[in-house]
């Protein structure tokens, strides 16, 4: 069956919508919800019946995870993968249509259970800061009445992502919601420094980074000097030997490419370790 005939026969179909509250198929490497109180018995027998046995179930895998498990990209560029998890079960269409709305760039959006969920958000240079996608998800959580935690993960060009890399950043979360309870927005950042004592050189995203950051010589040498000056724009300005503003068109170039700013304390702190610890 085909998505265009399958939505002519249930045109209350949502697609990336799942949860107990509703009957999902998957069609096309898609998943589609329908509210399982709008269906009767019959029509839940005649779509497990036209589907194949693989594709009507409870709890579908959407084809983004897929894609993430076995790096399987079709001329995909480059993209970042935001998990969000909230503490209580909400209108997941309501939900999804927000984030559609209020985060550019958005490829899709989906949850993968009554609580936790994904943003796959392809890369622009007018991606949101942190400090937006904060004031984004705390909004949020006061329009639907939920808590909400996110993980912001790091811009990777399809080609070089592995299946390593989600594993690593929803290992990342998981560990920073035990340590840290208080947090709307967390990166890479934030679990580097909270493991220091633990420091694993091993991690996918610390080795992606620290390769990223080790193989320019000028980028390495602006974290540096940023570092030094204690993060004053005017100092790390003089010892580079640059104007200001070509400073700051640098500090932006950088925002863009890597997804965090290293104006940011805590970004600028691990950017540094992770060079001077190559």
């Amino acid at each position: 069956m085909r998505i265009d005939q399958f939505l002519s026969i249930f045109p209350t179909a949502i697609e990336g919508v799942t949860g107990s509250d509703y009957f999902t198929v998957e069609l096309e490497q898609k998943i589609f919800g329908i509210k399982a109180d709008e269906l009767s018995l019959r029509e839940k027998d005649i779509l497990s019946a036209l589907l194949p046995v693989n594709q009507a179930q409870a709890t579908p895998v959407n084809q983004w995870v897929r894609k993430l498990s076995d790096s399987h990209f079709d001329n995909q560029s480059k993209f970042r993968v935001i998990q969000f998890i909230i503490n209580q079960s909400i209108n997941q269409t309501d939900f999804i249509d927000s984030i559609k709305l209020l985060v550019p760039n958005v490829e899709t959006v989906f949850f993968i259970d009554d609580y936790q969920g994904l943003i796959i958000e392809i890369f622009q240079t007018n991606h949101l800061t942190m400090e937006e996608m904060t004031d984004i998800f705390q909004a949020m959580g006061i329009d639907f009445s939920v808590e909400i935690r996110a993980y912001v993960g790091l811009f990777i060009e399809a080609h070089q992502y592995q299946p390593s890399f989600y594993q690593a950043e929803s290992e990342h979360f998981t560990s920073l919601r035990e340590k840290r309870k208080k947090r709307y927005i967390e990166t890479y950042a934030d679990y580097f420094l909270s493991h220091l004592q633990g420091y694993d050189s091993t991690d996918p995203i610390t080795v992606y980074l620290t390769q990223k950051l080790a193989a320019d010589d000028e980028l390495k040498a602006l974290i540096i000097a940023l570092w030094e000056s204690e993060n004053s724009l005017s100092l790390t300005s003089q010892n580079l030997f640059i104007h200001r503003n070509t400073l700051q068109y640098k500090l932006k170039k950088f925002q863009e490419e890597f997804g965090f700013s290293i104006k940011n304390l805590r970004e600028l702190t691990t950017a540094y370790l992770l060079i001077i610890n190559q």
